[in-house]
């Protein structure tokens, strides 16, 4: 039960990292760059190396390659569904959040 927790626990990080990267450059409006998505890369790849590393610690002696095989693959799974989920749900809502937003700002001009 422990590997699922620790690799569900590093899953949720990363994925959190991953969503606020991608809100920090949506508000210098980078989002668009694809030079900036190939940190998405590192940022998941280390949230994977550090469950593997941490992983391996715990269980020092009975560590193999198989297992770290796996808690880094359900890792990377856990955090790429969870930024893909929420990435498809801002991409769905946008053409709401952008008219509101524009609507604020044509208010703000008037006054």
């Amino acid at each position: 039960m422990k590997k699922m927790s620790l690799s569900l626990r590093f899953g949720l990080v990363t994925s959190a990292v991953l969503i606020a990267y991608f809100l920090v450059l949506g508000l210098f409006d980078l989002h668009k760059n694809p030079l900036f998505s190939l940190f998405n890369s590192v940022i998941t790849g280390f949230g994977i190396y550090e469950v593997i590393r941490l992983r391996k610690l715990q269980n020092i002696n009975s560590f193999s390659y198989g297992e770290g095989f796996k808690t880094g693959v359900f890792t990377g799974v856990i955090a790429t569904l969870i930024f893909t989920t929420f990435f498809n749900l801002l991409y769905r809502n946008r053409s709401k959040l952008f008219t509101r937003t524009h609507k604020f700002h044509e208010r703000e001009l008037q006054h």
